[in-house]
C-alpha cells in the first residue's frame, strides 16, 4: 500500500499497429498498479496517410478501436508523469514514427530540465526477438538519454506470452522510482 507522500505517478505510452505492443503496455500498466503507482495508459496516434492504413489489411480496424480505447498521450501526462514507459515496436530497429512525434512534441515543448528527475524506461515488442529489438531499444534509450530522463533497463519481452515479464518491468518501475524519490 502507498500513501500520498508515496505516491509514484506512471505514463506508459505506447504505438501499437496490430495489438503486440498494446497488449504489452497494458501488462506493463497492470504491473505499476500492482507496484503501487497510479498510472495513465495512453497510445500514440497514427501518422501515416489513410491510404496506406486502408491498404494493410486490418490496420485501420485495429486503429479505430485502439483510437476509442487509450487516449492520446499529451504534454501534460509527460509532466504528470513521475515514471514513463516508453513502448514501441521494433519491427523496423528503430523507434516507431508514431511514438518518435511524441517524443518530437515532448522535446519542443518542455524544458528538459523538468525531465532530469523522471525515470524512464523503453519496451519493444517483436514476434522475432533479435537484432531489430535490440536495435530499437537502443534507438529509444539514446533518445530519451539525450532528453535528460534517468533511463532504466530496457524490458526483454519476447512476444506476447511474456505476461509476468511485462508486469514486473511495471512493478520494477514503480519499485525504482519511489526508492529514487526516497534517495
Amino acid at each position: 500500500m502507498s500513501f500520498a507522500g508515496d505516491e509514484v505517478r506512471v505514463l506508459v505510452t505506447f504505438y501499437s499497429r496490430g495489438g503486440l505492443t498494446e497488449r504489452l503496455a497494458v501488462l506493463v500498466a497492470e504491473g505499476a498498479i500492482q507496484g503501487g503507482a497510479i498510472i495513465r495508459l495512453r497510445r500514440a496516434r497514427d501518422v501515416n496517410p489513410e491510404e496506406v492504413i486502408a491498404s494493410v489489411p486490418g490496420w485501420r480496424e485495429n486503429r479505430d478501436r485502439m483510437h476509442a480505447e487509450y487516449a492520446e498521450p499529451r504534454i501534460a501526462d509527460a509532466e504528470w508523469a513521475d515514471a514513463i514507459a516508453f513502448g514501441t515496436p521494433a519491427a523496423e530497429g528503430k523507434v516507431s514514427h508514431e511514438l518518435d512525434t511524441f517524443l518530437a512534441q515532448i522535446k519542443s515543448n518542455v524544458d528538459l530540465r523538468k525531465l532530469a528527475n523522471k525515470v524512464v524506461s523503453p519496451f519493444t515488442s517483436t514476434y522475432l526477438p533479435g537484432v531489430m529489438r535490440d536495435a530499437a531499444e537502443q534507438d529509444l534509450g539514446i533518445q530519451l538519454l539525450k532528453m535528460g530522463y534517468i533511463v532504466a533497463a530496457a524490458a526483454k519481452m519476447d512476444g506476447i506470452d511474456d505476461y509476468e515479464r511485462a508486469r514486473e518491468h511495471g512493478r520494477r518501475l514503480a519499485r525504482l522510482t519511489r526508492a529514487l524519490r526516497n534517495v
